[in-house]
């Protein structure tokens, strides 16, 4: 086109002109009107044209061109009557002439690739969007105004398309004044002129095409086509689905990015108004909201619909995919139907669609049934007694709801998902290639996920004791799990099974590592004893109880145990201050590292294993090289004080960096070398709550921070700024991980989920858990005229009021953020009955009116977690053990705070008062037991002799003596001096009968209740030290226990959320009191589509076969 044209001819074929019309146009002016009538046949039309084409340049234009081309078929198909247009472009491209042909389109014409690969002559150009600048402008020469930003918004949301922007700038000069930002408010895209354009694009297609547009639009982002294959119902040959996507490519309407598919922003909207205003109609026809059920369209199939075609909700969509799915398909159907008819009506309307979809296909393929059980748990329906059986369920997301007594017997569940069993995960581990998850979780359970579908595919059990830690060996075919049950246990991952129970350890086994060569598995105890094990043994045996090594352990708690990454070394530090280091190849003790003047509280390991990093209560952190045993830096500069110890540590991937995190700040130090070794480098701010873990992306160039503030945020490392916060968690997380290529996060929460992240801050996918556990339970004091009643609370937030002569669940009271500790009862005379104190691990303290189950008001203060709340015989104290080391008394019924006892320096575990209602004993963590007086707020004495956490303590009835409980597995016996009113050692009870996990003591003091790793409750006789009763009936560990105000009753709570009170005297059990699982009655008798795993974690939540 470089040399000047004689002319240019112009034609719209909008209005579908015959090609005889064109050419005879065409031919007139090119002649000069000497041609007035054209030639008879085709081929001496074009013979005269190229003539005139090779004796002058011209440029001819034809526009629209796809005008004439099919409706309802390929793109490029010419209508019925115009083929010939298709033989005008195959001359002009392959005879020689010195003019140009130029065709604009929505449509490319079939001919035309051909035409481009055959004939040198011959060129394409697909157009694309503006550029935002340029964009931009087109906006301000119409009269559009708005920030640079707004502006670049809406060229964005309209993908640059030249008329798509006039069109929009219009309506915006029209209804906003040519204000951007009041039209992005309204968040639309598709106002009518762009709807009359997209229409006629629309009425175009095939019915295939459309249903792969549909398609993208549920998406709602790129995918291959796999994916898009995958999704559809009645899938043709992947031939004729190519060649669809290949159509939707020629007409424009297609974007492809690599291999992957999607739509442009305004096609997208376009696309997905069209369906879900298809699928109201749909319904209408089906019979919803017709008061008398009638099918307006008797010959439509539910099979043959959108409703089935069509998936409203993925549940294996990525979690912000779906999000948007809920968004913008299932509420708008929703909200229309509710808004039409009300709940009720809709409601039993679609419960005649799920019949009639029964009756006219049964187990028919497709998304039906599903997108019914989305509507009616988006309408907030109770489903108790729904029939899904013998239907397809495909894609249903379940992981949010309760179905109580709902029929899936001989249903498909293909690709749905589920609420599973495990509670708050505590042991997280990706596999060596990053395709499996393991989670450890407080009830024991072990709960394995296939991160390709999020699905679980093993549920490991065995463990009675919360999980501590998880191992992969270095091929990803054996999995090592500690527990506080003092075993080690060794799974084969390729059948599910149980290998090795790994015996010997005498205290919580907190730690399991492989070495390099996965050949050696250590364990180690929370007494610091380790043991080393020989793979192929273990895959020899069932149990094993001798070691292949034993190294020593500290003889104190220790709170703090790290393995190297090589697994050569292992480190424990605790109460005695010293960090001791073990070679695990010799077996031998290489290092006591002294230098800490209080308990060590953290240990890490740099990724090469040269450097051990230890904080500390005498809030320092210190770095111990291992070569020689040297302390060669204190991470703290002259001068320079932290407020508190470090509680997370973390090394940098290259071991550059350590990261260390107390309460809400972390602090980022130079590992550099020993010169620079020990540099502050930055302090990132931003958390709200305490800081719960830490992480490195594999890379280094990200940390993760976890808090209890419900927050995880993303730290660029380099600049020292979060980069982004992830939201959307209802509770506190627990711990943080990166997969090993680092594109994956995930994080654990204390309400019992577990989130998956992509490194940029989206949402990946959540998997949802429940489990029950109790952890209190307690009896109501004698009042007369009030009926006895019991309180249990747990890992469910919930607090329940129980009758305990009926066994009725009164209320259950819903405030907590976190798990439910302690419960307290107290007398309320001026209402005749019972107020109930609750504390949670949220730190709060919420007071309840047990009559109505209303809330009186909160008490706060403490930073971490409520352990043991209780009244003084009065009722005019209530006093409150923390984790945070602190006591608090507050005044009754004002609820003013009056104390705040600070003397220990671990968790205060337990709190009890003197029958004079003035003297409170503490027990700890820190082994001892300190007295106060709880009226002036000053310590009295300090009990010690215990060698590890002190868990229960109690006056006897005349206050001469008080009796402590360890985890040292001592009973040590306190009697009081007459002379100076101190209490003093008086014997310790034998040490080996008591193994528990938890204990109660009776009012005389003369019996003590534990409840044991083995599901057993055992009343001792503290004057023996023999057992007295063992009863039986619980199937998982026991978690709490209490006696009655009389000693006549006991009362008992496990892991799987069920109750026990029982007869003292006889061992009989009165009542069994269950709360409700999720899954309660939901009839699962011959469904498909999920696995085994799947299948029996339903059963663990209520759901049964038929013949249970």
């Amino acid at each position: 086109m470089q040399r000047p044209l004689a002319r240019i001819l112009w034609r719209s074929l909008l209005n579908a002109p015959p090609l005889s019309e064109v050419l005879g146009d065409w031919l007139r002016v090119l002649s000069n009107q000497q041609v007035v009538e054209l030639p008879p046949s085709l081929d001496q039309q074009f013979a005269l044209l190229l003539g005139y084409l090779r004796r002058q340049r011209c440029l001819l234009v034809l526009d629209n061109v796809e005008s004439i081309m099919s409706i309802g078929e390929r793109a490029g198909q010419y209508r019925s009557g115009y083929e010939d247009y298709g033989q005008l472009l195959q001359r002009i491209a392959e005879y020689d002439h010195q003019s140009c042909l130029l065709l604009t389109s929505r449509e490319e014409p079939y001919t035309l690739k051909r035409l481009e690969i055959g004939a040198s002559a011959v060129r394409s150009l697909r157009l694309g969007g503006l550029a935002v600048q340029v964009g931009q402008a087109l906006l301000r020469d119409i009269g559009v105004t708005g920030s640079i930003e707004a502006s670049s918004e809406v060229v964005h949301r309209y993908s640059g398309n030249p008329l798509a922007l006039k069109l929009v700038a219009a309506t915006i000069t029209e209804l906003f004044a040519g204000d951007i930002a009041q039209f992005l408010s309204q968040e639309a895209l598709v106002f009518d002129d762009i709807r009359d354009v997209l229409d006629q694009h629309f009425a175009r297609l095939s019915p295939l095409e459309r249903e792969v547009m549909n398609w993208l639009a549920i998406e709602r982002e790129p995918l291959p086509f796999a994916a898009l294959y995958d999704d559809l119902v009645q899938s043709p040959s992947r031939r004729v689905v190519l060649e669809a996507l290949r159509s939707l490519h020629r007409r424009s309407l297609l974007e492809r990015n690599g291999e992957r598919l999607s739509l442009q922003n305004v096609v997208l909207e376009y696309t997905t108004d069209h369906l879900v205003e298809h699928i109201r109609h749909e319904l209408a026809d089906f019979g919803v909201g017709d008061s008398e059920s009638k099918i307006q369209n008797p010959q439509s199939k539910i099979t043959d619909s959108r409703l089935n075609r069509f998936a409203l909700v993925k549940a294996q969509a990525k979690e912000y995919v779906r999000e948007s799915q809920v968004r913008m398909l299932l509420q708008p159907v929703a909200n229309f139907l509710s808004g039409h008819w009300g709940k009720e009506v809709v409601a039993k309307r679609l419960q005649d669609i799920l019949h009639r979809l029964r009756a006219e296909a049964p187990l028919a393929p497709g998304y039906a049934a599903a997108n019914i059980l989305h509507l009616l748990l988006q309408l907030q329906v109770d489903l108790r007694g729904y029939n899904f059986s013998r239907l397809a369920v495909w894609q249903a997301d379940l992981r949010e709801s309760r179905l109580p007594q709902v029929n899936f017997s001989q249903a498909d569940l293909t690709h749905s998902t589920f609420i599973e069993p495990f509670e708050t995960i505590r042991a997280l581990a990706f596999s060596p290639n990053g395709l499996r998850l393991v989670g450890g979780a407080y009830n024991g359970n072990l709960h394995v996920w296939r991160l390709v579908d999020h699905q679980p595919e093993w549920l490991l059990q065995g463990h009675r004791g919360v999980v501590y830690s998880v191992a992969w060996s270095p091929d990803g075919r054996l999995l090592a799990s500690a527990s506080a049950d003092q075993t080690a246990r060794l799974w084969d991952l390729a059948t599910g099974e149980l290998c090795c129970i790994l015996r010997g350890h005498g205290s919580d086994v907190v730690l399991v590592a492989f070495d390099a060569t996965g050949e050696l598995l250590i364990s180690m105890g929370q007494d610091g004893v380790t043991r080393t094990w020989e793979v192929r043994t273990l895959l020899n045996n069932t149990v094993c109880d001798q070691p292949y090594t034993f190294l020593g352990g500290t003889p104190m708690p220790m709170y703090q145990a790290a393995a190297s990454r090589d697994g050569a070394w292992v480190a424990a530090g605790g109460d005695d201050r010293i960090v001791r280091c073990w070679d695990v190849r010799d077996g031998h003790l290489r290092a006591s590292l002294q230098g800490h003047t209080h308990a060590v509280t953290r240990l890490a390991f740099s990724p090469d294993g040269k450097t051990l990093a230890s904080s500390s209560l005498d809030r320092t952190i210190r770095l111990w090289m291992l070569a020689d045993q040297a302390q060669t830096a204190d991470l703290y500069q002259p001068g320079h004080i932290l407020p508190e110890q470090a509680e997370q540590l973390a090394f940098s991937p290259d071991g550059a960096v350590l990261a260390s995190g107390y309460f809400k700040q972390i602090n980022l130090w130079e590992m550099g070398e020993p010169t620079g070794r020990g540099k502050l480098r930055q302090r990132l701010t931003g958390h709200s709550g305490r800081l719960s873990a830490l992480a490195f992306s594999p890379d280094g160039a990200t940390l993760a921070s976890a808090s209890y503030d419900q927050t995880v945020q993303l730290w660029n490392v380099q600049i020292g700024q979060a980069e982004h916060k992830l939201y959307g968690q209802a509770r506190a997380v627990e711990l943080v991980r990166f997969s090993p290529d680092g594109a994956t996060l995930v994080s654990t929460h204390f309400d019992h989920t577990v989130h998956l992240w992509t490194q940029d801050g989206r949402h990946l996918h959540a998997l949802h858990g429940h489990q029950d556990v109790v952890r209190h339970v307690a009896f109501s004091p004698p009042l007369a005229g009030a009926r006895p009643l019991l309180a249990t609370g747990g890992s469910e937030t919930i607090v329940r009021i129980w009758d305990m002569h009926s066994g009725e669940n009164r209320f259950s009271l819903r405030r907590h953020a976190i798990s439910v500790n302690s419960l307290v009862f107290r007398p309320s005379e001026e209402k005749n009955g019972f107020t109930l104190v609750s504390g949670g691990a949220d730190a709060m303290v919420y007071r309840w009116d047990a009559a109505t189950g209303e809330p009186f008001d909160a008490l706060a203060g403490h930073s971490s977690q409520i352990k043991w709340i209780t009244f003084n015989p009065a009722g005019a104290l209530l006093a409150t053990g923390s984790g945070d080391q602190t006591t608090r008394i507050w005044e009754m019924p004002s609820g003013r705070l009056r104390h705040v006892l600070q003397e220990h320096t671990g968790m205060v575990r337990y709190v009890a008062f003197h029958p004079n209602g003035r003297l409170l004993a503490t027990a700890s963590d820190d082994t001892t037991v300190c007295l106060w007086d709880a009226v002036e707020g000053r310590v009295c004495q300090t009990l010690q002799g215990h060698t590890h956490a002190v868990i229960n303590t109690q006056f006897t009835l005349d206050g001469k003596t008080l009796i402590s409980v360890s985890d040292d597995q001592t009973v040590r016996v306190w009697s009081v001096d007459a002379a100076t009113g101190m209490y003093q050692p008086a014997h310790v009870l034998p040490a080996s009968v008591y193994k528990h996990n938890c204990v109660a003591l009776s009012p005389d003091s003369i019996t003590l209740v534990s409840g044991g790793m083995d599901g057993v409750v055992r009343l001792w006789d503290l004057q023996t030290g023999q057992v007295r009763h063992t009863l039986h009936g619980h199937t998982n560990l026991i978690t709490g226990v209490d006696v009655s105000p009389d000693g006549r009753q006991i009362l008992s709570g496990c892991s799987n959320g069920m109750v026990k009170l029982w007869d003292a005297q006889s061992g009989q059990c009165l009542h069994t009191l269950q709360p409700e699982g999720p899954y309660v009655g939901m009839n699962i008798t011959g469904v498909t589509g999920i696995s085994e795993t799947q299948k029996a974690a339903l059963v663990a939540l209520g759901a049964v076969t038929d013949g249970e």
